[in-house]
C-alpha cells in the first residue's frame, strides 16, 4: 500500500488511477490496522489530502475529476478513517465552514433512514457506509456473532486459549495459528479433497 501512495498523499482505486477519497481513507483504516504509526509520514499526507477534499458543506467529495459534491460514500469512509486515527470528527480539525462531515452525511438521509449518494432521487447505496460512520465504528468490523473461544489443551496444561472471531472453522485455525504460533498445512487427499 505504502508503495502504491500518490505524490498527492491519497489513493486510487487502481495503481494508476487518481487519488480518491474513499480509497485513501480505507488505504489509512489498512496501514492503521497494520501498525503503521498515524504520526508517520505516509499517513499525514495522506489525512491532509483527505483534509483538502473537505468541500464547504462540511462534506468529503470522492475524485474532483469526477464530481466536486459531497456524497454519501465520501463522507461514511473519510468519518470511519477519521475515527480509526481516534480522532473525532466534529472536532476543529475536521470542520469547515462551521459544518462536519457527519452534517453533510445527515442531509443526505431520507425519511426511510437510506442515504442518498449525492442528493435526493439518485440512489441509496452508500448506506451501508453511512452506517458504520454513524455508529462512531471503522473498520475491520468486529462482532460477537462470530465470536469463539479457542483452547488447545496439552497433557497437562493449556497450551493456548483466546478468543477469536470467524465465520468458518478455518478462519479459526488461521486465528488460532497466529496467536499461538503454530503451523498448519492443507493437503489434497487424492480422491476425497482438501484437508487439514
Amino acid at each position: 500500500i505504502l508503495n502504491h501512495q500518490s505524490s498527492d498523499g491519497g489513493w486510487g482505486y487502481g495503481i494508476a488511477a487518481s487519488s480518491d477519497t474513499n480509497d485513501t481513507a480505507a488505504a489509512i483504516i489498512a496501514l492503521l490496522e497494520a501498525g503503521v504509526a498515524s504520526d508517520s509520514i505516509s499517513l499525514q499526507k495522506a489525512i491532509a489530502y483527505l483534509k483538502s477534499k473537505q468541500n464547504n458543506d462540511g462534506g468529503f467529495l470522492y475524485d474532483p475529476s469526477i464530481s466536486t459534491s459531497s456524497d454519501s460514500c465520501s463522507d461514511g469512509w473519510v468519518i470511519s478513517a477519521i475515527y480509526r486515527l481516534g480522532q473525532n470528527p466534529t472536532g476543529s480539525d475536521w470542520t469547515k465552514n462551521g459544518k462536519t462531515g457527519l452534517d453533510s452525511l445527515n442531509s443526505l438521509q431520507d425519511s426511510e433512514g437510506g442515504f442518498w449518494w449525492q442528493k435526493p432521487g439518485d440512489n441509496k447505496f452508500c448506506t451501508p457506509y453511512a452506517l458504520m460512520a454513524l455508529l462512531g465504528k471503522s473498520y475491520p468490523v468486529q462482532t460477537s456473532f462470530n465470536l469463539h473461544q479457542i483452547r488447545i489443551e496439552g497433557q497437562n496444561q493449556n497450551i493456548c486459549n483466546f478468543l477469536a472471531n470467524g465465520g468458518t472453522a478455518l478462519d479459526l485455525v488461521i486465528a488460532a495459528s497466529k496467536a499461538c504460533g503454530f503451523d498448519y498445512s492443507i493437503i489434497e487427499y487424492p480422491g476425497l479433497g482438501l484437508y487439514l
